[in-house]
């Protein structure tokens, strides 16, 4: 069997994505909260299964005090490995950091400065940190069974390693939900960053980019753009929809969708992909004008007909090779039907929207198509609202470490 260490991307992906595996098996939930993974020479490797790969095979983050108690040898082989690596990876981003540190300015010049400081300290003394996790890899051929979890017993987990629980690989989920209640802590809600209980890795080139466009765009520059379809325009750093553009979209929809109905046509519903980002080569083409490097950009598409909107915004990075690549995507759908009245009678309120609605009644249409066309633009406000509060929280964990977390990108 061979074990190696973490792959670069394997903390990212235990982080933000869990992938589980085609060929597992449901774990009966009663026992464990953690994956297992029998092999052919070694006792069950009990953890959380990252993903699986014909190169690598599969993936799996334990703890070290587990590893540690149940393969004393593996554990000496995998926290050499893991120590030598993170001293290479504190070289790698001191010598990145030298080079950035007389390019910034302000926050951004601050965190470099700090950063640089402190890992000159840790070559100089390597810190004694207690990482809490390291990283298996183990080949296919060499497994004999797989056990996989759900995603709550996954949560439990993750909150149960948070908080250091004793012997969370072997012990009944309803044991370690109770001590989490005691702490006041709900099992249910989604588990905090552990990227800081990881080994520091060396990072490819692409993954430094990333993280540099994360930190830049949050300290430095915030480029965004908004819009819907194919017209995508730039704004300011997280702002709200444009309401009175918005109206007139709607209006100009409801119009539509009033004749063909005299016309005796019918209505069509949106036929648009989730996987289709056809519509980020308008926000591409303005970033290279303007010779930048990253951009946010949220499209806005709505559905009259099921009175549905869908919010999709995404992070983009150019990659040293010229590939713009996306390194997070967030997409809200809100029904019209379900928002607030007191978010709708706000948006009433707004002068603009008052002289939109004034427009509207002059031309003879119902009142039901004004209240509908309300409906959506709380709808557009509510959903715009989860992916910018989904955004400032990916980003946030960037700004405290120029190497934690991990970053991967998600695709072109």
């Amino acid at each position: 069997m061979d074990l190696r260490t973490l792959v670069p991307f394997a903390v990212w992906t235990f982080l933000h994505v869990w992938i589980p595996l085609a060929a597992g098996q449901s774990r009966d939930t009663a026992r464990s909260v953690v994956d297992s993974v029998q092999t052919k020479s070694l006792k069950a490797i009990r953890g959380i299964v990252l993903g699986e790969n014909a190169t690598d095979g599969i993936s799996i983050a334990v703890s070290k005090q587990w590893l540690e108690k149940e393969m004393p040898d593996v554990y000496a082989k995998t926290i050499e490995a893991a120590e030598l690596g993170a001293n290479r990876a504190r070289v790698q981003l001191r010598d990145r950091l030298k080079r950035l540190v007389g390019l910034k300015e302000g926050a951004f010049r601050f965190l470099v400065q700090n950063e640089l400081d402190r890992v000159e300290l840790e070559i100089e003394n390597p810190p004694h940190e207690d990482y809490q996790f390291l990283v298996l890899q183990v080949k296919s051929v060499a497994v004999t069974n797989r056990n996989l979890g759900n995603e709550a017993n996954r949560k439990i987990a993750m909150w149960s390693w948070h908080e250091r629980l004793a012997d969370v690989e072997t012990r009944k989920p309803n044991i370690l939900v109770g001590e989490l209640k005691a702490k006041n802590i709900d099992a249910t809600s989604p588990p905090p960053s552990l990227a800081s209980r990881f080994y520091p890795t060396v990072e490819t080139d692409e993954q430094w980019t990333t993280r540099l466009a994360i930190v830049a765009h949050r300290l430095e520059q915030q480029i965004e753009f908004q819009g819907t379809g194919d017209v995508m325009l730039a704004v300011g750093g997280n702002q709200p929809a444009d309401i009175t553009s918005l109206m007139s979209q709607l209006l100009q929809s409801q119009m539509s969708s009033l004749l063909r109905e005299l016309s005796g046509g019918a209505s069509q519903p949106s036929q648009h992909k989730t996987d289709d980002v056809s519509w980020t080569k308008n926000p591409i083409s303005q970033s290279e004008k303007i010779e930048a490097t990253y951009f946010r950009a949220t499209q806005v598409r709505m559905d009259t007909l099921r009175s549905v909107v869908i919010v999709d915004s995404l992070f983009m990075v150019k990659q040293p090779s010229g590939i713009w690549t996306i390194v997070w995507r967030n997409l809200s759908t809100q029904n019209a039907n379900d928002q607030k009245q007191e978010l709708i009678d706000r948006i009433k309120e707004d002068p603009q929207v008052k002289a939109i609605r004034s427009q509207f009644e002059n031309l003879g249409l119902p009142t039901t198509s004004l209240e509908s066309a309300l409906q959506m633009g709380a709808a557009t406000l509510t959903a715009q609202n989860h992916v910018n509060n989904a955004f400032l929280s990916f980003s946030e964990g960037y700004l405290k470490r120029l190497d934690s977390p991990q970053v991967q990108a998600m695709g072109k």
